[in-house]
């Protein structure tokens, strides 16, 4: 599944190596969010141990807009 957490401005290169160390997986960080793909025992482990996190959230879409009207 795909998830990502927020955290702080600032210190998201730090949050995206605890979230790796954490799942034994790879993330990618964004302006104060960590994007990963785990399993749902990774996020429970997750949200028990990391530090640097605020919320762990279900990513259900993510695409970009041509255009707004």
């Amino acid at each position: 599944m795909e998830f990502f957490a927020t955290t702080t401005p600032g210190i998201e290169d730090l949050a995206c190596r605890e979230v790796e160390k954490l799942i034994l997986g790879k993330a990618f960080l964004d302006v104060a969010k960590v994007f990963f793909q785990a399993e749902i025992k990774s996020v429970y482990l997750l949200n028990l141990k990391a530090s640097m996190l605020n919320k762990i959230f279900i990513m259900l879409c993510r695409g970009k807009f041509a255009q707004l009207r």
